[in-house]
């Protein structure tokens, strides 16, 4: 009865979390610009294997929705959509599938020596089956994806900086 318990528990849905940040030496009126633009900016990284294509238009208001897609043999693909915007320094996505629940906050900080981009990644992977492929597969492509945009947008918002001066 014990070892049934066990199992259940197990068996549930955990919500789990991912992290990453960088710092970036410039002010955050010209990264909150950028944020906002997460995975349709021309700075995205041209080799990532997270993929966003916006089907809404216009602006990016709550509510903008999105299909992304991880680009890998059976990569995950989800419907995105903007749940919280905030004043350009933070922005909520939601990614609905059947089995890969995510939710993405990317999210400013003004710092002395420039502003630091915070992101965090929280999910649900529903089945035994999808479970072992976000850990065996998914999940570090998604990390190296977001590592990757992360550099870039770095990279793109100093070199902006350093042009200016």
């Amino acid at each position: 009865m014990a070892l049934i318990a066990q199992l259940k528990k197990r068996l549930q849905l955990q919500q789990r979390n991912r992290y990453h940040f960088i710092l970036i030496e410039s002010p955050l009126h010209t990264v909150e610009r950028e944020i906002i633009l997460w995975g349709e900016a021309l700075w995205w990284p041209k080799k990532s294997r997270l993929q966003f294509v916006r089907i809404t238009s216009g602006g990016i208001p709550m509510g903008t929705r999105y299909q992304a897609r991880l680009l890998t043999f059976w990569g995950p693909r989800w419907e995105v959509e903007v749940t919280k915007l905030m004043d350009g320094y933070q922005i909520r996505r939601t990614f609905s599938h059947r089995r890969f629940i995510l939710e993405e906050n990317l999210n400013l900080e003004e710092r002395y020596n420039g502003t630091k981009v915070n992101y965090w990644l929280t999910y649900r992977i529903q089945g035994l089956f999808h479970r072992i492929l976000w850990q065996v597969r998914f999940q570090r492509l998604f990390d190296k994806a977001v590592e990757l945009a992360l550099a870039s947008l770095k990279n793109h918002v100093e070199s902006q900086q350093n042009s200016k001066e």
